[in-house]
């Protein structure tokens, strides 16, 4: 399983620490689960020592929760965002949603949303 591309500081982004939040719920979107300090250095471009300053750092100001004894211990403080798209769609057909073109939504942002058409009652 293979860590989504590094990505680059944009304007709104202006800290590190700002990127790593993104990666990792960029991670949680697609893969459901936490990336590992190796996956999270990876994507950033930066040591697996400097990933785990960043999600230090991270932490301390709440902005994640570390699991202590865990590889994958990076949980996200609202864990509504650590459920996978995939699942989303998912639960989303089980509640009755009829769901149009998932692929629509890119990393790029919600361009040609699905269309969600929820059955009358």
């Amino acid at each position: 399983m293979g860590a989504p591309p590094a990505t680059r500081l944009t304007p709104e982004m202006r800290s590190r620490k700002l990127v790593a939040l993104d990666f990792i719920r960029r991670y949680f979107a697609k893969w459901g689960a936490s990336p590992s300090y190796e996956e999270v250095a990876a994507g950033l471009g930066v040591s697996k020592q400097r990933a785990g300053e960043i999600i230090h750092q991270l932490a301390v100001d709440q902005m994640i929760r570390r699991v202590a004894g865990k590889r994958r211990g990076i949980a996200l403080i609202d864990r509504a965002d650590e459920i996978s798209e995939a699942e989303a769609l998912v639960i989303l057909a089980r509640q009755g949603w009829t769901i149009g073109d998932a692929a629509a939504l890119t990393k790029n942002g919600l361009h040609g949303l699905p269309h969600l058409d929820h059955p009358a009652e």
